[in-house]
């Protein structure tokens, strides 16, 4: 079962994803600094990862991430309200995969999934 590495600080979000997701194995984690002590204890196949976060914000864990060598292969979703094309291109520029705005909708989630999985 493929394993994903969900940072999301908001219960709500929180609760939403893990129904979208029963069928993969979920991690939920609520702040920057977790996700990277989580990485190092177990490799994620995908993080999906929100950038207001609290402790390191998730553009800052995304290029931590993306500039080690034994972790710059995982895909990493921006998963974030922020909808503008400015957040979205520096979120792409420091690495990661996609971007995804909230709210989302299941399928919207689903096809970015299966397309780095």
């Amino acid at each position: 079962m493929k394993y994903i590495l969900v940072v999301e600080d908001d219960p709500i979000n929180q609760l939403i994803i893990e129904d979208y997701l029963q069928d993969y194995e979920i991690n939920l984690i609520d702040d920057g600094q977790k996700c990277l002590d989580e990485v190092n204890k177990r490799k994620p196949d995908i993080i999906l990862l929100d950038i207001a976060i609290p402790t390191i914000d998730g553009y800052q864990v995304c290029q931590k991430l993306k500039s080690d060598k034994a972790y710059q292969d995982i895909p990493i979703i921006m998963v974030t309200a922020y909808a503008r094309e400015k957040e979205k291109n520096k979120a792409l520029e420091i690495g990661a995969n996609d971007y995804l705005t909230k709210p989302f909708k299941y399928e919207s989630l689903m096809e970015i999934i299966k397309k780095y999985i």
